[in-house]
């Protein structure tokens, strides 16, 4: 994080706002995550929060208070189309709410202005590679935890998904597992929620084979053992 945002978010700290009840946006999400430099803070904040500010500071202008190099929006005078939405939808890094990206985007390519759109490829090549390292990340945590599968006992794809971090994803596990070419990691051992043996990379009638061989009892092509 570079340092003009450091110094940025001390001074802010100071203000001690309430927690989920403001967002920081314009470029300093991008800033804290060291995609650009940020020469101020822009936050928007709940009427509420707004309220008990102007007993301290003096408006600007109506909805909009500046102390140095933060400028701070009353959610019904900010130039964001959802206010709402963005405070409820802020992340919290280190310590304090920001816009998502996505947010962001919308917000920028609302402006349209051509460092907006600079910005917009700026997040976008950012989430890209963000995602391709989430990914090979969940990848790496799957195939950990079915190489600990021992001989004779099964999984499901949901219990491997839940194992590996991420519950909703059993279906990505199978993706994964579909296209796994090391012999080491045993995927015949996973199966579908209901038991059926399911899919495999070298065929269903080689997954079942495999099973018995280790000892599974397979009726059905449905598996009747004590999980692992």
């Amino acid at each position: 994080m570079k340092k003009k945002i450091k110094s940025l978010l001390l001074k802010f700290k100071k203000l001690n706002l309430p927690e989920g009840k403001y967002a920081i946006y314009g470029s300093a999400p991008m800033a804290v995550r060291n995609l650009r430099d940020v020469h101020d803070l822009d936050v928007v904040v709940e009427s509420k929060v707004y309220k008990e500010l102007l007993k301290k500071y003096k408006e600007v202008k109506p909805g909009f208070i500046k102390i140095g190099d933060i400028e701070i929006f009353d959610l019904s005078k900010s130039l964001l189309k959802n206010p709402k939405k963005v405070i409820r939808n802020a992340q919290k890094i280190k310590g304090f709410y920001f816009a998502s990206l996505q947010d962001i985007i919308d917000w920028k390519r609302s402006l349209g202005r051509e460092k907006d759109l600079r910005d917009i490829e700026l997040i976008k090549n950012y989430l890209k590679k963000k995602n391709a390292s989430e990914k090979s990340d969940f990848k790496e945590k799957v195939l950990k935890v079915v190489a600990k599968i021992p001989a004779g006992k099964v999984l499901t794809y949901k219990e491997v998904a839940e194992k590996a971090g991420s519950p909703k994803a059993w279906r990505v596990v199978g993706n994964i597992l579909s296209k796994n070419k090391n012999k080491k990691i045993p995927c015949h051992r996973v199966v579908r929620s209901d038991y059926k043996i399911g899919g495999y990379n070298r065929g269903s009638k080689k997954k079942k084979e495999l099973l018995e061989k280790e000892g599974v009892l397979i009726k059905n092509d449905k598996v009747f053992i004590q999980r692992k």
